[in-house]
């Protein structure tokens, strides 16, 4: 009798140590099944700097966290449902991971009426599709930008204020080049750097007529810039020209040497979706994805000037910190971003010197304490390379960043993404340089 009684004991002990084995199964399983479904277009994957077979490092390292992250997951959830003796608990979790899954489609399919057409942001700027240039400012156009009015003239340049019609006069003419920054993004007409200089000019130089016209572009980094100077300052015949560009040569990543060559099939994309693919190409379809290119932008003007400012605000500090803070990947697409932008500077200063024209560099400024480290760097960076070869190449140069390093409130000197100057940030560069070019040059 007690040996028929242990023996059942056994049997139960035996039966409830196989349950609890299955259930740790079936809930493992149950997880882990949906997850890997999820995870696995992630290995799917061609970084664009690849280090390891397709992956970049950091791009490893993302997936096997993901990957661990889903395991130990699966493996807790399986345990759980052990322990509680059924699998409720591997349902809930499956069925929060469904209605994350719902959600994240639904926000997918909403974003497509957000971003419609591939080129959308730069039409906002006034911007047409130009096979030559990609994009550039579109002739004759009006336009609102954060409540300021932009227009241009005939020739897709910023409308000359003082001088409608100054292509039809003679005189002696200094061209401005540059991004959304030369431009006057945010800016009225007359609120710009460029006007704002020809009438210091005029009150300070030997050349009272001399007209200061805005070739600036909306996004245009150094390569176009240098397409912009060729073909549409240089038929007018400029004496002078100065180049001031912060930040569109800067990107987290190794930029090609033609990275404005955009080619006609994605140029004429019939849809967001259809860019994204061409110019992710080889990406998994996450990054291809409206939600990851929403992320990207809400990151870049929102997310990222706030997280700034609970930074280290003391100069070395930040420095040293940011240094730390950068990965690998970003630190040597930093250097080479910087090494591809100041040998197109050279390229704009040679073909300025074969023309007889007078180039002027300036270095950038920003507001150091409150945008993203990344850009603060590259924008240092960007400023010493300029200094080294306006020295080696004996050009003048307006060092804006060392003056402006003094100023106190640097915030009310740019707009929110920390680098757009403001009108006060406008009259200040306009300041600066009618003095030192007053003083040595013209």
């Amino acid at each position: 009798m007690n040996e028929h009684n242990t023996l059942l004991e056994k049997n139960k002990l035996k039966d409830g140590s196989s349950d609890a084995t299955g259930l740790f199964l079936k809930g493992l399983l149950l997880v882990l099944s949906p997850l890997t479904i999820l995870i696995l277009p992630l290995f799917f994957h061609r970084s664009p700097n690849p280090q390891l077979g397709s992956y970049s490092l950091s791009y490893l390292l993302v997936i096997l966290s993901i990957s661990g992250c889903a395991v130990i997951a699966a493996i807790a959830t399986g345990v759980y449902c052990s322990r509680k003796r059924n699998v409720k608990p591997a349902f809930w979790l499956l069925l929060l991971i469904f209605s994350l899954i719902v959600i994240l489609v639904s926000v997918e399919f909403l974003l497509q009426f957000k971003f419609r057409d591939p080129f959308a942001e730069y039409a906002s700027y006034g911007h047409h599709k130009s096979i030559l240039f990609g994009f550039e400012a579109k002739p004759n156009n009006q336009w609102k930008s954060l409540n300021a009015l932009c227009t241009t003239d005939k020739h897709g340049f910023r409308t000359h204020v003082n001088d409608l019609l100054w292509y039809e006069r003679d005189g002696v003419r200094l061209f401005t080049l540059g991004g959304s920054s030369t431009f006057g993004y945010g800016l009225n007409d007359h609120e710009t750097w460029p006007h704002l200089l020809e009438n210091e000019l005029g009150n300070h130089s030997k050349i009272p007529d001399m007209q200061v016209i805005n070739a600036g572009n909306n996004g245009h980094n150094s390569l176009q810039t240098i397409l912009r100077f060729y073909l549409k300052a240089l038929p007018f015949k400029p004496r002078y020209v100065i180049y001031y560009e912060p930040v569109n040569d800067i990107r987290p990543w190794k930029l090609s040497p033609e990275s404005v060559l955009i080619t006609e099939d994605i140029l004429f994309s019939g849809s967001m979706y259809d860019y994204l693919k061409k110019t992710h190409p080889g990406e998994n379809i996450y990054t291809q994805s409206l939600f990851a290119y929403a992320l990207q932008e809400a990151w870049k003007w929102k997310i990222s000037p706030h997280v700034a400012r609970f930074l280290p605000k003391n100069k070395f500090d930040r420095m040293a910190h940011g240094a730390e803070s950068l990965s690998v990947d970003e630190q040597e697409a930093l250097r080479f971003n910087a090494k591809r932008y100041i040998k197109n500077v050279y390229t704009l200063v040679k073909l300025s010197k074969i023309y007889h024209i007078e180039m002027i560099l300036m270095t950038s400024i920003h507001d150091d304490e409150r945008i993203g480290y990344y850009y603060s760097h590259s924008m240092k960076l960007h400023n010493r390379f300029l200094r080294k070869m306006a020295k080696k190449e004996n050009v003048f140069l307006i060092d804006l960043e060392r003056q402006f390093d003094s100023v106190a409130d640097k915030e009310e000197y740019f707009f929110e993404d920390r680098y757009h100057p403001t009108a006060k940030g406008a009259r200040y560069i306009a300041d600066v340089v009618s003095k030192a070019l007053s003083k040595s040059m013209i």
